[in-house]
């Protein structure tokens, strides 16, 4: 994630919608290498199950997660990213670094 300060720059000069955070930023950062269980990405991001929940939640509404069961646990989801997460991330990607 040491990119992720030139990645928020990047949203900026793409354009992303101004009500995308930080925080959900990373969590697409996170995600984008794999499905992720809500416990795991608040261990990564440093912060707590109900914050990622709250991130989850809003970038779930916006189409960018989702949320699938967990084959190994049907207790828990895993959060994956969508195409429109991925597609928004290589534009944000583009620009940091083009």
């Amino acid at each position: 994630m040491g990119d992720l300060a030139s990645m928020s720059l990047a949203c900026i000069k793409a354009g992303v919608p101004s009500d995308l955070t930080m925080r959900q930023l990373a969590l697409l950062h996170v995600v984008s290498s794999g499905r992720q269980q809500v416990r795991d990405l608040a261990k990564t991001l440093g912060v707590s199950k109900p914050v990622i929940t709250r991130a989850v939640n809003s970038l779930a509404e916006s189409r960018l997660v989702e949320r699938e069961p967990d084959p190994a646990d049907g207790r828990n989801v895993l959060i994956a990213i969508r195409p429109d997460g991925k597609w928004l991330l290589e534009q944000i990607r583009e620009v940091a670094h083009g």
